[in-house]
């Protein structure tokens, strides 16, 4: 965020006063308050047994002044995989990501220790084919000379 920008009001300076969450003119005094004109919308993808992450993730990127859209529920940490996900239900999920990614500017993969499954793999490139900016929780490039291949 701009720290100086001018005075709607005079046209003189203001500075970002972070106690008043606002910008304050030295010749006017006028308090202009900082909203953001658009906020980023992130779509979470990733296995959902990386539930820790998952949450750890929405709160850290929704501090930042992001809107986060995430999993609907974790079927792997919960325990749910095997009794509440039908196949039916599965491919239905997987569809609704699919639509989350649509409604995002950008994805935000949850790739603990590498880890990157057939439906993740799926969402990355479905988000790739439609233009959207990618982000990695654990960048590609630490894991592989992390791991000596590098």
């Amino acid at each position: 965020m701009e720290q100086i920008k001018q005075c709607e009001k005079c046209g003189y300076l203001s500075y970002w006063d972070s106690y008043f969450q606002a910008y304050i003119c030295n010749a006017c005094h006028h308090k202009e308050k900082h909203i953001k004109n658009k906020y980023k919308v992130i779509t979470l993808c990733g296995s959902t047994k990386f539930k820790d992450e998952f949450l750890k993730a929405q709160k850290e990127l929704t501090l930042q002044g992001n809107i986060v859209i995430s999993v609907g529920l974790f079927g792997h940490a919960d325990g749910d995989y095997q009794t509440v996900l039908t196949e039916d239900i599965k491919i239905m999920l997987d569809d609704m990501h699919k639509r989350k990614i649509d409604m995002a500017d950008e994805i935000y993969v949850i790739n603990k220790d590498g880890y990157i499954g057939s439906s993740t793999r799926s969402e990355i490139e479905y988000a790739e084919d439609n233009g959207k900016i990618i982000n990695y929780l654990e960048h590609i490039h630490d894991l592989i000379k992390d791991n000596g291949f590098l």
